[in-house]
C-alpha cells in the first residue's frame, strides 16, 4: 500500500508542476514564433522608427495609409496615420503577439507571387533606416495588411 501511495503522490507533484508552467510553455511558444521570422522589426533599436505604407488604387477608390513603429524604453508602439486631415493618429503599445503578427505580415508579403486578375491594387512599402522592401498584390488575396492592422488596433478603434 505506501508503494501505491508514493506513486500517487509523484504523479499529484509532476501533475501541478506541469499544470503551472503552462504559462511559461506558453510564452516559449511565442518567442520560438517570434524567432521563426526575421523581419524589420528585429532589427528595431531604441530611437528607430519603422514604416509601413500601404496604398490601394481600384475602380472607385484611392487610399493610403501610414504605420510608423517606433521603439522607446516602456515597449515598442504602432502609430496608425489615415489619409485624413480630421483624424488624429491611433497610437498603441504592441503585445509580443503583435511583435508576431507583424513578422507574419512581413515574411507572408515577401513571398507573395506575382498575381493579377483583380482590378484593385494594393502597394505596401517597408522602411527602415535606409533598408526597404516593396510588394504588391494585384490579385486581390492578400489580405494581411488588414488582419496586421486589426491585431495591432483593433476592429472597433478602426471603425
Amino acid at each position: 500500500m505506501k508503494f501505491n501511495q508514493t506513486y500517487l503522490c509523484i504523479l499529484i507533484i509532476i501533475f501541478v508542476y506541469a499544470c503551472g508552467n503552462e504559462r511559461q510553455k506558453s510564452d516559449i511558444v511565442q518567442i520560438i514564433q517570434l524567432k521563426k521570422y526575421h523581419s524589420f522589426i528585429d532589427s528595431l533599436k531604441a530611437n528607430d522608427t519603422l514604416f509601413i505604407n500601404f496604398r490601394t488604387d481600384g475602380c472607385e477608390h484611392h487610399f493610403t495609409e501610414k504605420i510608423k513603429i517606433y521603439k522607446r524604453s516602456e515597449g515598442v508602439f504602432a502609430e496608425l496615420n489615415i489619409n485624413s486631415r480630421t483624424k488624429p493618429p491611433l497610437t498603441t503599445l504592441l503585445s509580443d503577439s503583435s511583435l508576431i503578427a507583424y513578422g507574419q505580415f512581413e515574411n507572408e508579403g515577401k513571398n507573395l507571387e506575382p498575381n493579377w486578375g483583380c482590378t484593385t491594387s494594393q502597394e505596401f512599402i517597408i522602411s527602415l533606416k535606409i533598408d526597404s522592401i516593396k510588394f504588391e498584390d494585384r490579385g486581390c488575396k492578400f489580405d494581411g495588411y488588414y488582419k496586421l492592422k486589426n491585431q495591432f488596433f483593433g476592429q472597433s478603434v478602426i471603425k
